[in-house]
């Protein structure tokens, strides 16, 4: 068995978004979950597609 641990803390969409355009990659969808449900400012999760030119 191997125990691991970390520091993890939630990112809001917007970090993500800046953190793949610093790696030349381009917002495609967001989604509020797997299903396709559309993300909207009352959504507890998100489902973000990018991609690289």
């Amino acid at each position: 068995m191997r125990y691991g641990s970390g520091n993890f803390r939630y990112i809001w969409p917007a970090e993500c978004d800046l953190m793949a355009q610093l790696a030349g990659m381009e917002l495609e969808d967001r989604f509020a979950d797997w299903h396709g449900t559309p993300f909207t400012a009352d959504s507890h999760s998100h489902v973000s597609v990018w991609r690289k030119p």
